[in-house]
Order: structure tokens, then C-alpha cells, then sequence
């Protein structure tokens, strides 16, 4: 049996050793340089995977870079008639609204605001003439949020329907039908009542007070923490003139603003206070510490001597 000297294993070692080097060049030769395909299948499909905004840089078989900027998405927006009372926000959104302004208008309505007319979508927050212009004219307040008078009605009540007058004084609903009207517990001289005590069925008696506007004073009073004067019935919408004769303020408002500890989310909740307002607030906590006094707040732009005036009531230090 013929046996390989030591030498001979050297030498065969040596050549395995060369034969498989050369072997794995030639793949990883083929595997870098002769199937870009493949590396730029690589770079799009990570590209797609990020959703990247940058440019991606692709290597093609000529190992050159060459920068490849995604397509920007373009806003789609879509004009039609639309109610701001009732849309949603993705119908807000798609008329052009931001995502943020939608969101606003649906909390706004949650809290029982509405549009009455066409110009009252002037005061959201943000709003710019160029979009006021564009959906103005696609804009469709509906009757039951209208006032009154630009429905060109002079009556406020409802007309019962007429009935058989033979029917008037007899059987259990014949003095239901003795008047075209509803029956009414309305005051009929004049009562001063307390702006912050007086629940919702007390001031359904007063002349011009119904059960949506009663339910809208007692939420604007929650919102606010209570009433300070009656003349701030004056900045619910939709309330006959001079309502406020008949009522007084005599306790202090039942719940005030924590300007040094509430979170930002709290203070924006006030009628008072924006959220841009809430923002700063926060703000300048952070960098001065406590508030002892809103005029402390002066020099910020988002506040004015008449927001300091309206606050003072309300705030708690």
C-alpha cells in the first residue's frame, strides 16, 4: 500500500486550499458585480418598505449612485355641498380643512356650537380668505340651525294643526284642542333668577327660552365654571336680545382654572382660552415657574389686556 510522504500532503493541502479560494472569488464575483438586478430589487423594495421622504440611492451594474426621490402625494380635495353642522371630518378634510381644524370644528359642535350662518365659519381657528372663498359657496347651513330671520319666518312657536271644532268640548282630549297654540308656563311678569342656580326647566318659562336654548345656556355655564355677569349670555349664539334682564349673578363661580397645575387639555377646554393660549401658558410655567399674576403674561402675543379682563374671575393661582 503506497503512502503519500509528508511533502506530498503539503502539496495537496496547498492546492485544495487555492482550488477553493478561487472557487468562492468567482461566486462572490458573480454575486456582487453580475446581478444588479437583484441589489436594485434589494433598494426598491426597502424604499417601499419605509415610506422615506429622503432619497434613496441606487446601485445599478455600473456601481454608479444615482438619487431616486419618491412621488409626493398630492393633496386630493374635493368640493361639494356640505353642512358644517353635520360633516365629518373626513368630509372636512377632503374640502380642504387640516386634519387639526376638523378635529376643532367637531369638538366645537360637541360642545353644542353651531353654524347659523355662512360667515360664522370666519371664526375657526385658522381659517385664511383663500379658504373661506373656495368652500363658502359649497356651503349649506341646514333650517334647523338657522335663525328666524333669515328663514323669513316671524313666528318662534310651532302651530298646532286645526281639529274638528265639533270635537272641542267633548271626549278626554277636547281641551287639548280648545287653543291652536301649546300649552305655555311661561312667565308673564318679569322674575329675576340667579344665572348659576336656575336649572333648565325654570328658564324654559322665560318668554323666547326653549328647550334647545336652555340646554345651551346651562353647557356654556358648565363650560365656563359659572356666570360672573349675565351680559355673558350675550356670547351664546342663537339667544333673543335682552335676555339677560332677566337674570342676576349673586354666588362666585363654582369652578376656577388652575393656571399653575391644570395640563395643557384642561385650560384649552375654557371659552376663554385657545389652545395656542394653553400652549404658552405651559410654556412659560416651565421656563419662569409658577404664576402669581396673568399679567405676568404681557408680554406673550397670544394674550391681550381684554383676555386678562375676561380670566380674572377664573383663574386660581
Amino acid at each position: 500500500m503506497q503512502h503519500f510522504s509528508r511533502s506530498n500532503q503539503r502539496g495537496c493541502i496547498f492546492a485544495f486550499v487555492i482550488a477553493a479560494a478561487v472557487v468562492s472569488g468567482m461566486m462572490l464575483d458573480r454575486w456582487l458585480f453580475n446581478d444588479s438586478s437583484q441589489l436594485s430589487s434589494l433598494n426598491s423594495l426597502i424604499g417601499d418598505s419605509l415610506q422615506v421622504t429622503a432619497p434613496i440611492t441606487v446601485i445599478d451594474s455600473d456601481t454608479t449612485l444615482q438619487p431616486v426621490y419618491p412621488e409626493q402625494e398630492e393633496t386630493i380635495t374635493e368640493l361639494s355641498d356640505f353642512d358644517p353642522n353635520t360633516a365629518d371630518s373626513a368630509t372636512l378634510v377632503r374640502l380642504g380643512f387640516s386634519p387639526w381644524q376638523a378635529r376643532s370644528i367637531c369638538r366645537y359642535r360637541a360642545k353644542g356650537g353651531r353654524f347659523h350662518r355662512v360667515d360664522d365659519m370666519k371664526r375657526i381657528y385658522g381659517m385664511t380668505p383663500e379658504l373661506y372663498n373656495r368652500i363658502s359657496p359649497y356651503t349649506r347651513i341646514g333650517e334647523q340651525f338657522r335663525y328666524y330671520e333669515d328663514l323669513g319666518e316671524s313666528q318662534t312657536y310651532t302651530r298646532r294643526p286645526q281639529h274638528d271644532t265639533t270635537s272641542h268640548h267633548s271626549g278626554i282630549y277636547g281641551r287639548r284642542d280648545t287653543t291652536d297654540y301649546p300649552h305655555s308656563d311661561k312667565f308673564t311678569e318679569p322674575v329675576i333668577l340667579d344665572l348659576n342656580l336656575t336649572d333648565t326647566a325654570t328658564m324654559k318659562r322665560i318668554p323666547g327660552i326653549g328647550d334647545v336654548r336652555a340646554k345651551r345656556i346651562a353647557a356654556y355655564r358648565e363650560a365656563l365654571g359659572g356666570f360672573v355677569t349675565p351680559e355673558q349670555l350675550n356670547e351664546i349664539d342663537g339667544l333673543p336680545p335682552g335676555i339677560e334682564q332677566w337674570f342676576t349673578v349673586e354666588g362666585d363661580v363654582f369652578r376656577h382654572i388652575k393656571v399653575n397645575s391644570d395640563p395643557i387639555r384642561t385650560l384649552a377646554r375654557h371659552p376663554y382660552i385657545t389652545y395656542a393660549q394653553a400652549r404658552a401658558i405651559e410654556q412659560y410655567r416651565r421656563t419662569n415657574g409658577r404664576i402669581t399674576d396673568l399679567h405676568e403674561l404681557q408680554l406673550l402675543d397670544e394674550f391681550s389686556e381684554a383676555d386678562f379682563q375676561r380670566l380674572a374671575p377664573y383663574v386660581e393661582y
